[in-house]
Parts: C-alpha cells; sequence; structure tokens
C-alpha cells in the first residue's frame, strides 16, 4: 500500500510543480520534466526483495512480477507506476510551456518536439 501512495504522491508532486510554473517557459524545470518522462523516477523491481524499491527500502507489497500478491497485496505493478510518472511529467511540461508554441523564448535549442515524437 505504501508504494501505491507514493507514486501518487510524486505524480502529484510533479503535476503541482507544473502548476506552479505555468506559462513560464521554466528552462530547468522544463530540462527536469522531459527527464522525469524518460526514467520515471522510480526504483526498478527487484524481484530478491519482492517489488519495487531498493534493498531496505519500505515494502510495496508486489509480487516478484509486480502483480500484487506480496505483503500488502496492492495490486499495482511498477510500470503503471511508471506510465501514471510519465503522464504527470508530460502535463506538467504541458503546463510549463502553455501557449507558447514555437515562441518558447529560451527553450528552441531544447528541441522539445522532436524529443517528444
Amino acid at each position: 500500500m505504501y508504494c501505491v501512495w507514493l507514486a501518487a504522491a510524486q505524480a502529484a508532486a510533479l503535476l503541482g510543480v507544473g502548476l506552479l510554473y505555468e506559462r513560464t517557459c521554466h528552462r530547468h524545470m522544463a530540462e527536469v520534466m522531459l527527464g522525469e518522462m524518460g526514467c520515471g523516477g522510480l526504483a526498478p523491481p527487484d524481484p530478491q526483495h519482492g517489488g519495487g524499491g531498493a534493498p531496505g527500502a519500505a515494502p510495496s507489497g508486489l509480487g516478484p512480477r509486480g502483480r500484487g500478491g506480496g505483503a500488502g497485496g496492492a495490486g499495482w505493478g511498477v510500470a503503471s507506476d511508471r506510465e501514471g510518472h510519465a503522464l504527470a511529467a508530460g502535463f506538467a511540461l504541458g503546463f510549463i510551456t502553455l501557449g507558447m508554441g514555437r515562441q518558447a523564448a529560451g527553450l528552441h535549442d531544447l528541441g522539445l518536439e522532436a524529443r517528444l515524437r
């Protein structure tokens, strides 16, 4: 159960950052959101420790294949957490660049259109 709440809190935090920097074209935050979309931000599953996270991390309740059945029996897989994380980062990037189009000052050299295809 802990992992499900942690993933939801991370996604909400990403959306909050997007709303905070809405329509600013803040370069660093745009780069951070691009990075979060690519890597997901969550630890890969660790079958030895029963789900996602690093050794010593809080138990996630996920089984070795990320389908539940562990201690908490949450039933959420690490893949769905990563997809939600990437989706929230994408929405945040959209908020940061909202309405700027190709005139986004300071973001032209990032090649957002090409990287998001």
